[in-house]
């Protein structure tokens, strides 16, 4: 038998080859991820990080209804929409902010909702300018500081806020904890989900801030979460989906869930308008839209109401998203800011997502139109530009 020194020194030897192996195998995949970076990271740790000038064709075979190439870029900016004229102050410049639904990931640039509202408003505004900021996953922490340190300092005449799909809580009350732990002075997280136990807001996300590595680890965590919830892009098919029936009594519990959540939204809505209003920027709400609900889809003959989402049905789903609908319509009625109701304008068929939350190119277009009609008035009446003041709108 080899004496115990042997073995001792045996192990140790293996021990120190193993760290030594992982750690250059570590050191290899941050090289590779910052020559080679796999995805487009918007967050950071805890830090907002535009992509700029860039500019990308995807394929995208399998979801019908959106561009089958995409032709997706970013401006100086990092934003979608054209680049911002030398003059800036001397254009009507309109800024969209939101989640995925404001993004329009699957559509390219000129298919988004923003860039068909800016070809909608030219007949009246001639001198429009929309950009679109909409950055997937982010929820209402995230718009807070995009408006700080990328919009307010630009000030734009109009910023358009499309919240609140990413703030309902999908994960029972880990999300709560995250409003809560945010509210008394935590950090910022801006996916819609609360990564497992919180680790994400710690070590690692501060190690993000300047490890590839480790943004890309946070990132996948959060997405595959996400994904779990329904948030993702995905196709849909109505005709395969499963009923279920969610009685009152338990709709009316899961709503008693959701109050603390909707109130911190309800809080972050109110911020928002505080900061674009401190610089001199007119906000301008939008409540958000979504398939589920009450009603038959025209396109398939599905009862809307009873699919089946994660534990509960397309009413459930509906109603949870208009706690959070009808927070922003407070909100805009007690600060006296224009509101665009798009959750009881938007038709509620199939033909206009792609899933239950992304719109299709005809959804976009759809919107597009509302939004438009809705905002023409706004823009004539409440600013002072003597363009605005002299538009003839429809």
């Amino acid at each position: 038998m080899p004496p115990f020194d042997a073995i001792s020194k045996r192990l140790a030897g293996r021990a120190f080859l193993l760290l030594a192996g992982t750690l250059v195998g570590l050191g290899l995949a941050e090289v590779s991820l910052r020559v080679w970076p796999p995805f487009i990271l918007t967050v950071r740790g805890n830090h907002i990080s535009l992509p700029a000038n860039l500019s990308l064709e995807i394929d995208n075979p399998r979801v019908a209804g959106t561009d089958r190439i995409i032709r997706y870029s970013r401006n100086e900016l990092g934003f979608r929409g054209p680049s911002p004229p030398s003059d800036f102050s001397s254009v009507l410049s309109i800024v969209t902010v939101g989640g995925s639904t404001t993004e329009c990931l699957l559509l390219s640039d000129d298919h988004t909702w923003p860039s068909l509202v800016e070809d909608k408003l030219r007949a009246a505004f001639p001198d429009v300018w929309v950009n679109n900021a909409g950055l997937d996953g982010h929820s209402t922490r995230g718009h807070e500081l995009l408006m700080s340190n990328y919009i307010a300092p630009m000030a734009p005449d109009v910023v358009i806020f499309l919240a609140g799909i990413n703030n309902r809580d999908g994960a029972g009350n880990s999300l709560d904890r995250w409003m809560e732990d945010d509210a008394k002075g935590g950090s910022y997280i801006f996916n819609a989900v609360h990564s497992w136990r919180g680790w994400d807001q710690g070590i690692v996300a501060r190690l993000a801030d300047v490890s590839e590595l480790a943004a890309f680890v946070v990132n996948l965590v959060r997405f595959s979460r996400a994904t779990e919830l329904g948030l993702t892009h995905s196709r849909l098919d109505l005709s395969r989906a499963r009923t279920r029936d969610v009685s009152e009594e338990s709709i009316v519990q899961l709503l008693a869930t959701r109050n603390a959540t909707a109130a911190e939204f309800e809080r972050a809505m109110n911020r928002l308008v505080d900061t674009a209003s401190s610089a001199g920027i007119l906000p301008v709400l939008m409540t958000q839209s979504l398939l589920y609900g009450e009603g038959i889809d025209d396109q398939t003959g599905v009862d809307l109401a009873r699919v089946e989402l994660g534990g509960g049905n397309g009413t459930a789903t509906w109603r949870v998203l208009e706690l959070f609908n009808e927070a922003t319509r407070r909100v805009a009625k007690t600060r006296g800011v224009p509101l665009i109701d798009l959750a009881r304008q938007m038709p509620k068929s199939s033909r206009y997502y792609y899933d239950g939350i992304h719109y299709s190119r005809d959804g976009a277009e759809e919107v597009a139109e509302i939004v438009a009609a809705e905002l023409c008035p706004i823009l004539r009446d409440r600013l002072s530009r003597p363009s605005a003041q002299a538009a003839q709108c429809p």
